[in-house]
């Protein structure tokens, strides 16, 4: 039989396993939270809570103690770009009533009068005319409306639902410089430095360009038009007056036309015979000296004293 520990033994044993019972670690201030812990075992001892990198004694705060740890994602590059939310460049706009022209002398004959804007019925309606020159009322494209001589846009072309984005009294006609609004006309009065004298279908008449001071003669100059593919044109219409457009046909010397932009820029649209078939021809500088008809002179138009054609 063995023999019995001795008290002495029991003491010493009792001893050593209450200081284990009650050991309680000192943690100074470098001993970091454990981030990446079991949840079983937590992330600080007993009486400490986790205060932002390292263990900090006391209870846990009120809020949480919640502490952003980061994340995964890497920090973005100083030269990378700002990313930015898509932005609609020609968002909706909403849509208004159109008023008709105050004072003018409506002809509803046809359906509605685009220049006086009356006719319709609906409120956000204007009258316009199709590529057929037919007369309709639709709700303009609900986008900004566009201006005299501004780019634009068309839907449903040829038919009775066609509209544009030009604001009422102007419409969107396709040209030789792609889409442009046109002013609705019925004299030149309503045509400010310019004439009304360019067909929109349907014998429907709209504003052409305005005027502008340019070198109509093909010699060589600068036009002193602002875009390339513009040519700088004498008027047949107005004495001396001249515009920078796009060519209507593009036709050469002797082809018939109704406009000068009917012809290649350098040329004029003019009635040579007097018989009101017109065709196009050079024009050229009636000052002393000049010399740009080879062959032919220099005959005035429409009795300028400036610009004449070659016959």
């Amino acid at each position: 039989m063995a023999p019995l520990p001795s008290c002495r033994s029991l003491l010493v044993l009792a001893f050593v396993a209450s200081v284990v019972a009650c050991y309680k670690p000192t943690i100074g201030d470098k001993l970091k939270c454990n981030n990446n812990y079991d949840p079983s075992a937590g992330q600080c001892p007993d009486g400490y809570h986790c205060g932002g990198e390292f263990c900090v004694k006391g209870p846990v705060p009120p809020d949480g103690g919640a502490v952003d740890v980061g994340s995964d994602k890497p920090a973005p590059h100083p030269d990378a770009p700002i990313e930015m939310m898509p932005v609609d460049m020609q968002p909706d706009v909403p849509l208004v009533c159109n008023m008709p022209v105050a004072g003018c002398m409506a002809d509803t004959s046809k359906g509605c009068d685009p220049v006086c804007q009356k006719g319709c019925t609906g409120c956000t309606q204007k009258c316009s005319v199709n590529a057929l020159g037919a007369p309709t009322c639709n709700t303009p494209l609900q986008t900004r409306p566009r201006g005299l001589g501004e780019a634009c846009n068309i839907s449903s072309l040829n038919s009775s639902a066609q509209t544009d984005d030009c604001a009422p009294g102007l419409v969107c006609l396709n040209d030789a410089c792609n889409s442009r609004c046109y002013k609705f006309c019925k004299t030149d009065m309503d045509c400010p430095m310019s004439t009304c004298t360019v067909d929109a279908g349907g014998g429907v008449k709209v504003c052409d360009v305005q005027a502008v001071t340019c070198n109509p003669i093909k010699n060589g100059m600068p036009t002193g038009c602002p875009a390339d593919t513009q040519g700088c044109y004498l008027s047949a219409m107005v004495t001396d007056r001249t515009v920078c457009d796009c060519p209507f046909k593009a036709g050469p010397t002797n082809s018939s036309c109704v406009l000068s932009r009917d012809c290649f820029p350098g040329l004029v649209c003019v009635d040579v015979l007097g018989t009101g078939s017109s065709i196009c021809r050079p024009v050229c500088s009636l000052a002393p000296g000049a010399s740009d008809c080879v062959g032919t002179t220099c005959m005035p138009v429409k009795g300028s004293k400036k610009f004449g054609f070659c016959n």
